[in-house]
C-alpha cells in the first residue's frame, strides 16, 4: 500500500500499490460518469479506495459531507481536497512507465 500523510491536517491514509484492472476501471468509470463539482467528483472516486484512514477532525471518510459543519468544516474541506487530489495523482501515476519496462 502507498501511504500518504499530511501532518498539518492530521491526516493519513493508504491507497493500493498494485490495483486490479477492476479497481482502475471502477475509478475511471466513476470519474467519467459522475457529474458535479470537480473536487467532489475526485473525492467520490478515491473514497472506495481509502484504507487505514486516520484523521481526528474527520474520523470517518464515509460521513456525508453535508453533515460536516461548525468550526471544523473548513478544515474538513481541506482534508477532502487533499485526499481527492492525492487520489487523482495516484491514478495518473499508474500510467507512468518506468525506464526499466
Amino acid at each position: 500500500m502507498a501511504h500518504y500523510e499530511n501532518a498539518e491536517l492530521g491526516l493519513s491514509f493508504d491507497l493500493p500499490d498494485n490495483p486490479t484492472a477492476l479497481t482502475v476501471l471502477t475509478y475511471d468509470s466513476k470519474r467519467i460518469e459522475t457529474n458535479g463539482p470537480a473536487i467532489i467528483v475526485l473525492w467520490e472516486c478515491v473514497l472506495p479506495l481509502l484504507e487505514n484512514w486516520q484523521c481526528e477532525i474527520f474520523p470517518n471518510p464515509r460521513t456525508p459531507l453535508d453533515q460536516l459543519s461548525g468550526e471544523n468544516a473548513v478544515k474538513a474541506a481541506s482534508i477532502v481536497k487533499f485526499a481527492a487530489f492525492t487520489g487523482s495523482s495516484w491514478r495518473l501515476n499508474l500510467e507512468a512507465v518506468s525506464k526499466n519496462s
